[in-house]
């Protein structure tokens, strides 16, 4: 059997104390890339109509603009029959009532994540990522701000903006 250390994240701490679980360390480890389920159902509040509207119009948009780049008409029977079955497949999919197990675990991960965020915002720490790699590190937010000025200070290739 694999040992299942070896899929973890890098995690680095500096003078910080986590308030995380064991759970919620596992939600990190999944990484930067990591998008929760039904993100539409679950984090938008708007009305699922509006959300296929949008979604389509970007298709619409992007499709149009590489059909007119290869000089094919957009009034063209295939194009209008190719948008209609986008629009078709769009509200299909987004109209299609989620499965109970996916449902109830994009609805956990939802809930767990806010909790994540809510006690990184009330232990006052801040959330990064290293240069050119997959790593976090999590900092005391006026460490880091501290860090930051002196970095600034000391490099001089930094102006700051008010």
């Amino acid at each position: 059997m694999r040992n299942r250390t070896d899929m973890f994240l890098c995690l680095y701490f500096a003078n910080t104390i986590i308030p995380f679980s064991n759970e919620q360390l596992m939600i990190i480890n999944k990484g930067l890339k990591f998008i929760p389920p039904c993100q539409s159902h679950f984090f938008s509040n708007k009305p699922i109509q509006k959300i296929i509207e949008r979604e389509y119009n970007r298709l619409y948009d992007e499709n149009v603009k590489n059909l007119t780049d290869y000089t094919f008409p957009t009034t063209d029977t295939r194009a209008k029959e190719y948008f209609l079955a986008i629009k078709t497949l769009l509200e299909h999919l987004y109209m299609k009532p989620i499965p109970n197990k996916i449902a109830r675990n994009a609805q956990y991960l939802s809930r767990m994540i806010k909790s994540m965020q809510r006690q990184l915002r009330k232990a006052n720490i801040a959330v990064g990522q290293t240069d050119k790699s997959k790593l976090f590190f999590f900092i005391d937010a006026q460490d880091y701000e501290e860090k930051i000025k002196n970095y600034m200070t000391k490099t001089n290739a930094y102006q700051e903006i008010t």
